[in-house]
């Protein structure tokens, strides 16, 4: 028999060697838009130093001892087998913890942080799975407080690692057959850019991404004939209640629900034109659907990124600028660091005729490019650098994928083993660095400070929790530096807290155009947008007013203050059962607001409804920041209730916030029983 002639790795170390250097040369550029390279740049250069010589000697380890894993024979017994993989797990687990997160810049880490220490912490309903399994985790834990909520965050993401490559393991296992096979797939999956998610990392993205893990295996497992059918659906409806974007796996759940079916089959005899004519029909419409939406929800329109600059756009971040290529460039790095010798792993190790391979390919590549066209039309709110762990999600598929295209089932070929274990190499290079800048209060925010510089607008309300992480330290020098570029960087701050003055007194025109002012710098600034309804609604334009708002809540769509401003601009234009709806929206959502209660007080009492005025006026009364007038009519209703001790309560705050004290006298002579108690 002819011997098969072993592919040369030339092409494979050349692009590993490439790769190295493109990291290395990054590091010296730590300003530029390069975040998916340059993690090494926040470390001494003796580190970065150490870094590619370990690389380099890696690379040499792999190539040297090749021959081992070209070995297909399996020695391990299957309890030693099992005692590996326990080992394993149990490794990660404490990487996951010592090197979990110290600082929370990245995402929405403080914010997040803060929400959940709440009494009513804000739920959101495209990631509602999360947000109630948080809050869940929350109230097993004895406490409370911030330490309980960031405590809260890591256990969820560390558990939430340790399941993955749990399922990882018994997934892949089943999968492949060779030993050496199941060590690389469960290390390239192990070895990711997703992973950082599991290192104590505070967002509501760990279950997401574990709950995309598990559909993944079980679709290969399907496919494969290793599981039935049917297990696919609820692994998507897990996806979805973390996420909303897990509708992004639906084509590829269709496939497998169809794959080698009855139906399945007609489909694929259907002729082109007709095929053709059901793709358009499908495509025609999911897009009237989406102008619907887009149309008349702000909320749709900011989610996704416009081709051509328009009215919203900040800092010309369109679909198609060099900004969001290079994000997006920086993305795929960051999710496969080993993405070059990928590309010369299929060019030197590919084999025809491996039909086999097939439908594991068509299933991930349906993930991965429905998974991939979501990332790239939706707005990265923060800046694609900070918000990298949303848009991650479709890393997992992706790896897999790799896996898959180098390890194709039933093939021997060493060149791809090595190819696969030089992309783990890069991404554990990759990995651990950004775990441990994390980790180190003195690299996480450097790195915060330099990605946010990338979209500063994106990053305005960053800067700000910044700062007062700088303040929280001490750092005072810190601390004037960012609130100096601060001014000098975003003066629309200065113009909405100057128009905010103007407002009260009656200058409502002066306000008005400093907001608009504003809204032209940032049209994405939404207390700005919140600003420009109140000026409106006390012009009386009450269309103007509600637009400003739907813009507002469109920018920022879980605020107490725009539903209560919303209600307003309805009850200007009259539909008070609209004003009524957002007015209760609002108490949903921090229910220790006084004016959306003295409202809908108000309602209840212009429409009869005597018994909800009173439960909602003495509400609002109780409120803290309840304003005086709110107390006056509070207090005077209590005394046509005879209830005195209420009405002498609220008199006594009445005093503490005017010092009117003509009005109590007054009070007192109309009812004399408050001089006893007052």
């Amino acid at each position: 028999m002819k011997k098969v002639r072993e592919p040369s790795l030339g092409p494979i170390s050349i692009a590993y060697m490439l790769s190295l250097a493109l990291f290395m040369g990054a590091s010296f550029f730590p300003e530029a838009r390069l975040w998916g390279l340059n993690s090494w740049a926040y470390f001494p250069l003796t580190v970065r130093v150490a870094l590619l010589f370990i690389g380099m000697t890696a690379w040499a380890a792999v190539v040297s001892f090749r021959g081992l894993i070209s070995n297909d024979t399996d020695k391990l017994s299957p309890a030693a087998r099992t005692m590996v993989a326990v080992a394993f797990v149990a490794l990660f687990a404490s990487l996951f913890y010592l090197l979990r997160a110290g600082t929370y810049f990245l995402g929405d880490g403080y914010t997040l942080i803060n929400n959940l220490a709440s009494a009513h912490p804000v739920v959101k309903p495209r990631e509602l799975g999360e947000e109630l399994i948080h809050g869940w985790v929350k109230s097993l834990i004895p406490g409370s407080g911030l330490s309980v909520a960031l405590m809260t965050y890591q256990v969820i993401s560390i558990v939430a690692g340790v399941l993955f490559l749990a399922a990882s393991i018994f997934a892949i296992h089943r999968l492949f057959e060779r030993t050496i096979d199941r060590v690389l797939a469960v290390l390239c999956l192990g070895s990711a850019g997703y992973m950082l998610l599991f290192f104590g990392y505070v967002e509501n993205y760990s279950l997401f991404c574990l709950s995309i893990g598990l559909y993944v295996l079980i679709g290969l497992l399907i496919v494969r004939h290793k599981a039935r059918r049917w297990l696919i659906l609820p692994c998507l409806g897990l996806v979805i209640f973390m996420h909303l974007l897990g509708v992004t796996l639906i084509p590829s759940t269709i496939y497998i629900l169809l794959r080698n079916t009855s139906l399945g089959a007609r489909v694929k005899r259907l002729s082109f034109a007709a095929r053709a004519i059901a793709i358009v029909v499908i495509v025609a419409a999911v897009a009237s659907v989406f102008l619907y939406l887009y149309n008349r929800d702000y909320f749709v329109r900011f989610a996704f990124l416009t081709v051509e600059p328009g009215q919203f756009t900040v800092e010309g971040y369109t679909l198609f600028s060099i900004k969001h290529l290079m994000d997006m460039a920086n993305l795929l790095i960051i999710l496969c660091p080993g993405i070059l010798v990928l590309a010369a792993g299929l060019v030197v190790g590919r084999k025809k005729g491996n039909a086999s391979v097939r439908p594991e390919l068509i299933f991930l590549t349906l993930l991965v490019l429905s998974m991939l066209a979501a990332t790239f039309v939706l707005d990265p709110k923060l800046g694609l650098a900070r918000d990298w762990d949303l848009f991650s999600f479709s890393g997992v598929p992706l790896s897999m994928l790799l896996v898959v295209l180098l390890l194709p089932f039933g093939q021997r070929l060493t060149v791809n083993r090595v190819a696969v274990s030089l992309c783990i190499i890069l991404a554990v290079l990759s990995l651990f660095p950004r775990a441990i800048i994390q980790r180190l209060p003195a690299l996480g925010p450097k790195e915060a400070e330099r990605l946010m510089a990338l979209d500063p607008d994106k990053s305005r309300t960053s800067f700000s929790t910044l700062a007062l992480y700088y303040q929280g330290k001490g750092d005072t020098a810190r601390f004037a530096q960012i609130q100096r570029f601060r001014g000098l960087n975003f003066p629309q701050e200065q113009m909405v807290r100057q128009a905010s003055t103007l407002l009260p007194v009656g200058k409502t025109q002066e306000a008005k155009y400093l907001l608009q002012s504003a809204i032209r710098r940032d049209p994405q600034y939404s207390e700005a947008w919140i600003g420009l309804s109140r000026a409106y609604l006390d012009l009386r334009s009450c269309d103007s007013a509600l637009t400003a708002i739907r813009i507002a809540d469109g920018l920022n769509p879980y605020s107490a203050v725009i539903q209560y401003d919303m209600g307003r601009a309805y009850a200007c234009q009259g539909k008070f059962d609209r004003a009524e709806r957002a007015w209760l929206r609002s108490i949903h959502i921090d229910s220790n607001q006084a004016l959306p209660l003295w409202n809908l007080a108000t309602l209840y009492g212009e429409r009869g409804d005597a018994a909800r005025q009173a439960q909602f006026l003495t509400s609002a009364a109780g409120k803290v920041d309840a304003p005086p007038a709110l107390l006056k009519e509070a207090t005077e209703h209590y005394l046509l209730s005879d209830d005195i001790t209420s009405a002498s309560h609220l008199l006594t705050r009445y005093l503490k916030k005017t010092s009117d004290s003509a009005y109590v006298r007054k009070m007192e002579e109309q009812y004399p029983e408050l001089r006893d108690i007052l």
